[in-house]
């Protein structure tokens, strides 16, 4: 038994959606308030038909025309995060209903999914398609005259890569006199920004007052306050970020007084 309260205003309405000789009976309605109650009632007697027909679809007019497809859909491919738009244009008398599935699922209006109508074209725009949205989209539209469905393909493509592995300028050796200061320079690039480190004969420097590493932009330098004999080898820079490593040598000769 489906049962309905409605109330409109000040009516009340009670609906059975489907009677059958069960329900039969005496229905009362009792109203209650702080200051007391009121009833009515009334009785609803439900007669079993003589004999059930099979339901028939409606004959169709000699105006209905099945639906005509002017523009089908086309198979898309688009990046991920990208929007998508698939667009067809069908007419037919009277107005067909459309309908839009994934595979053989209705879609259902959503901020991702939007359903649009201008005259006879029909489409459905994606606001940002990923890898689980590939599939076949369905327009189907159906008429008292016919039906027709209409299929476009959805391919989503990974999405560019943002991060770019560091790279370094060429460094030139120098050559300085005991005692002198020196300096090494060289640009890096690359996204995201690079870390950079720097090492003599393999030997990673710590940041001191004798060796200090400044960053000025994309230029990175490493300044040495004074120099030694003893400092002379190879110098190297070396860069790191989530997409790669780079590094780039080169000497330092000095030169002694004597």
């Amino acid at each position: 038994l489906d049962v309905y309260w409605l109330k409109v205003s000040k009516i009340s309405t009670l609906l059975i959606i489907e009677t059958v000789p069960e329900d039969s009976a005496q229905y009362e309605c009792v109203a209650i308030n702080s200051a007391g109650e009121a009833r009515c009632e009334a009785e609803c007697i439900v007669q079993a038909p003589s004999s059930r027909a099979p339901a028939k679809a409606p004959p169709k007019s000699p105006a209905d025309q099945a639906p005509t497809v002017i523009q089908p859909l086309s198979d898309q491919t688009m990046k991920e995060g990208q929007p998508v738009l698939f667009k067809c244009k069908i007419s037919g008398k009277p107005v067909p209903q459309v309908q839009w599935l994934k595979g053989d699922q209705p879609i259902k209006p959503s901020k991702y999914f939007q359903m649009g109508k201008e005259g006879d074209v029909y489409t459905l725009r994606i606001s940002e398609v990923f890898p689980e949205d590939e599939g076949v989209y369905k327009c189907v539209a159906t008429s008292p005259g016919g039906q027709v469905i209409l299929s476009g393909a959805l391919s989503v493509l990974a999405p560019d890569s943002q991060e770019v592995a560091p790279t370094l300028a060429r460094m030139a050796d120098v050559t300085v006199p005991e005692g002198s200061p020196a300096q090494f320079r060289t640009q890096v690039s690359g996204k995201p920004t690079a870390t950079v480190q720097w090492f003599r004969e393999g030997v990673l420097i710590p940041q001191s007052p004798d060796f200090q590493m400044i960053t000025e932009g994309n230029n990175v330098l490493l300044l040495i306050a004074s120099t030694y004999e003893e400092d002379s080898g190879t110098f190297t820079c070396k860069a790191t970020n989530s997409a790669g490593q780079a590094q780039v040598s080169a000497k330092l000769i000095v030169k002694s007084k004597n």
